[in-house]
């Protein structure tokens, strides 16, 4: 079995935006949004992308997310 991985809500992740994902972005921030990879803290991710998430969707980022946790 694969050593547990702890990761905070406060760690950073970073997603690669996709067209839909690049609109909610530019509606949250009131801002053109940027190409490609973007980080953000995991809870705000969750908080700008989860309503745009629904069962069958055409996702708002690439499906890989790299997670950047904090160093010990």
């Amino acid at each position: 079995m694969p050593k547990p991985i702890l990761f905070n809500l406060n760690d950073h992740v970073s997603v690669k935006l996709r067209e839909p994902g690049r609109s909610v972005y530019a509606r949250y921030y009131d801002r053109p949004a940027p190409h490609g990879w973007v980080v953000f803290q995991l809870h705000e991710l969750m908080r700008v992308f989860g309503p745009s998430l629904p069962a069958g969707f055409d996702p708002p980022f690439e499906t890989t997310i790299l997670l950047l946790p904090e160093a010990d």
